[in-house]
């Protein structure tokens, strides 16, 4: 008989008295290590959730209105996090990401197609507001306190 003694990253630790082992079963049930050791066991679910999840993962992510490529290296299923490591190395190396909502996706050629259509959206807004500050410039009469203070002097004479 196993009795249950931990549980981490889907992983589930029994130890079995009458082997006197500890063993660690996989989300799926299936026994995937033995050991005299809880601890020997358990230091393997890290390169186990990496082999699981097939990591490292390749994907765009946008930041700071710049899409960028890099690649999620770790996940904490438990809370849903990830560590996604940006190819472009002019910035921060890595970033902690709640997966439920990175906006990472995968590089495939239609999201490499769809990310490039954005791309020339996106620079016909930048092009768009500058063509609208432009415009906003040539108003004339502002209507502000400078507007009343000058009015209140001139009605004063």
């Amino acid at each position: 008989m196993k009795i249950e003694v931990g549980k981490r990253e889907g992983y589930t630790t029994f130890y079995d008295p009458p082997k006197k082992v500890f063993i660690l079963t996989n989300p799926q049930g299936i026994d995937v290590a033995v050991s005299p050791s809880q601890e020997q066991v358990e230091k393997q679910i890290p390169d186990l959730v990496k082999q699981a999840l097939k990591l490292p993962v390749a994907g765009f992510m946008q930041q700071y209105g710049k899409w960028q490529t890099g690649r999620i290296t770790s996940v904490n299923i438990g809370d849903r996090t990830a560590w996604f490591s940006f190819d472009d190395k002019t910035r921060r190396h890595a970033e902690k990401v709640y997966l439920d909502r990175s906006g990472i996706h995968a590089i495939t050629p239609k999201n490499q197609t769809v990310i490039e259509k954005i791309q020339e959206h996106e620079r016909h807004i930048v092009d768009l507001n500058n063509q609208i500050a432009l415009l906003k410039a040539d108003l004339e009469m502002p209507i502000n306190r400078e507007y009343f203070e000058g009015a209140h002097e001139s009605a004063e004479h």
